[in-house]
């Protein structure tokens, strides 16, 4: 009678890995992916417009900024992350602003865990003073 039993007890053990097994399989690779998107930033209407007599180039810089959330709705830190780019690539040649923007986007989206990455390229500037 035990044998009989512990030959269920094995069967009902092998159940569950079976069924987690079969589930990765099918919604595995429909719950996580990843995306990307490249893009020539447009001026937007706060943006200033510069004379080039009004600033003068430092070279070309480089921010990076990401942003996750779970569930797709709970933040995990600031969703700010294009200005956050934007002023890390700034800061990192000193600069005041930046003209000719580009932006690049990645997204990876896990299940539950979503993550956006952009990162701004551009002339990092230092604009004269006009006094």
């Amino acid at each position: 009678m035990t044998a009989a039993l512990g030959g269920v007890a094995a069967r009902m053990n092998r159940i569950p890995r079976l069924f987690v097994a079969l589930a990765f399989a099918c919604c595995g690779p429909t719950a996580a992916g990843c995306g990307h998107f490249l893009a020539d930033v447009g001026q937007g209407p706060h943006d200033r417009v510069f004379d080039p007599a009004q600033y003068s180039a430092l070279g070309q810089g480089e921010g990076k900024a990401c942003f996750s959330t779970l569930f797709g709705i709970v933040p995990l830190g600031s969703p700010a992350v294009t200005w956050k780019a934007q002023r890390a690539a700034i800061a990192g040649l000193h600069g005041d602003a930046m003209i000719n923007v580009r932006e690049h986007r990645n997204y990876y989206w896990m299940g539950l865990y979503d993550r956006t990455c952009v990162t701004r390229y551009g002339t990092v500037i230092r604009v004269r003073s006009t006094r």
